[in-house]
């Protein structure tokens, strides 16, 4: 037998309220015709492709809206976790039912230290009490003042005259500075008969006058070759540009091979200057005699304006003035024998 579809509703809808009366909900959550007989909070409705109550809830007093659920309202630095059982503890803390509080050693938030299985603030440091100041020293005993010196009775003879000052010494000259001797220097030792002059370091001119020589003699011999050649050969550009600029001093072998970058030989093909097989061997020689004549120059140059102390042995006390400058002398001899020299004194 068949019911009509209005008495199947009707059935359906007595099951549905007998079945939401019966499941039993945690505190604040609730069954309605939105939520499809499962629990949600007030003004919720049960997504069946979620499987979870959505939309804003309307929460209960002592709760506070978070995204779509209600928790429990905590006070700053408390929370609820999973281990809390909806109750506020403090971080790292799990909920006790028999001692009904929160227990662990907490993860106090900045500015709380924990305290036992509590976070509080830091107690104040002690405040540091200054050790009262000494007592002032007592007061100097003032010597009492002297007893006035009665008057001289008006018949006592006059006092005697102060005995006469004795004669103040006559002041003598003071002694004859002794000679000064030579300045010495301070870290060097002092030797008997010995002084200190200022001297030109000869360790430099000498080495620098030598090398300056030969570097010179060395352009000069390559300005004699290249004044040959090119004599003979008049067309050849390479070495005349030598012979104009290699008897320089200092710049002169430099200036010779640079220069030659734009001159050609002039014959056999006028081939360039810096394609000629002899032109490394002749940069070889210009740097070579470059720096020689550089160096001892700068050698020469320190060495004449540089000076040292040097410790010479003293002179004896000289007998007459030393004569200096040039001393001619003419010797005549006999017929045709006629003598003329000349010497230089006080070098």
């Amino acid at each position: 037998m068949r019911l009509p579809v209005s008495a199947s509703l009707s059935m359906l809808c007595v099951v549905l309220s007998a079945a939401s009366s019966s499941v039993a909900c945690p505190s604040g959550k609730a069954v309605s015709p939105d939520t499809a007989g499962n629990c949600c909070w007030p003004q919720q409705a049960w997504s069946a492709s979620r499987k979870l109550c959505v939309g804003t809830p309307a929460c209960p007093a002592g709760l506070t809206v978070k995204g779509e659920d209600c928790v429990v309202s905590c006070e700053p630095g408390r929370e609820v976790s999973a281990d809390t059982q909806g109750h506020c503890c403090w971080p790292q803390q799990v909920w006790s039912s028999s001692r009904n509080q929160c227990v662990g050693i907490p993860r106090c938030p900045a500015g709380l230290e924990a305290q036992g299985e509590a976070c509080a603030a830091p107690a104040p440091a002690p405040a540091v009490v200054a050790p009262p100041p000494p007592p002032p020293p007592p007061p100097a005993a003032v010597a009492p003042p002297p007893p006035p010196v009665p008057p001289p009775p008006s018949d006592a003879p006059p006092p005697p005259p102060p005995p006469p000052l004795p004669d103040a010494p006559r002041a003598e000259a003071p002694p004859a500075p002794s000679p000064v001797a030579p300045a010495v220097p301070s870290a060097a030792p002092t030797t008997p008969g010995f002084h200190y002059e200022k001297q030109r370091i000869k360790g430099l001119i000498i080495p620098g006058a030598v090398m300056l020589g030969v570097g010179y003699l060395l352009s000069l011999l390559v300005e004699l070759g290249a004044v040959g050649w090119y004599s003979a050969y008049p067309e050849n550009k390479c070495w005349g540009y030598v012979a104009n600029w290699a008897w320089v001093p200092l710049i002169g072998p430099a200036v010779a091979i640079d220069g030659q970058k734009n001159y050609h030989r002039g014959e056999r093909g006028n081939l360039a200057c810096t394609d000629e097989p002899t032109y490394p061997v002749g940069v070889a020689v210009a740097v070579f005699d470059t720096i020689l004549q550089v160096a001892g120059l700068g050698l020469l140059v320190t060495g004449l304006v540089v000076k040292r102390d040097v410790q010479v042995e003293n002179e004896p006390a000289p007998t007459a003035a030393k004569e200096e400058g040039v001393r001619w002398h003419v010797s005549l001899g006999g017929p045709g024998n006629v003598g003329l020299t000349f010497a230089l004194t006080g070098w």
